[in-house]
């Protein structure tokens, strides 16, 4: 017996540089991951990473841009001491 998990992952990022950078990532198989269990099963991690990446698959269903500066509200920190310009 096999279930399909479905998730929603929402990923914000500053430009569309970062949010390709992002799902490159997602996409990489996690060799953490794949040793887990390869040591779990006792099944060599070469042919466990395969198999991950047949089961794991992460697409962008929708593209929401990147926050722009002008979006970005949140309160500004400044140092308690001044640096000199």
């Amino acid at each position: 017996m096999s279930n399909i998990l479905d998730y929603r992952l929402d990923v914000l990022a500053t430009s569309p540089v970062e949010i390709d950078q992002i799902a490159d990532r997602l996409n990489r198989t996690s060799l953490e991951l794949a040793d887990w269990i390869a040591h779990a099963d006792g099944t060599p991690v070469s042919e466990v990473v395969e198999r991950l990446k047949q089961l794991l698959d992460f697409k962008a269903v929708q593209n929401l841009e990147y926050v722009a500066a002008d979006f970005n509200k949140a309160p500004k920190v400044r140092p308690l001491v001044e640096e000199p310009p």
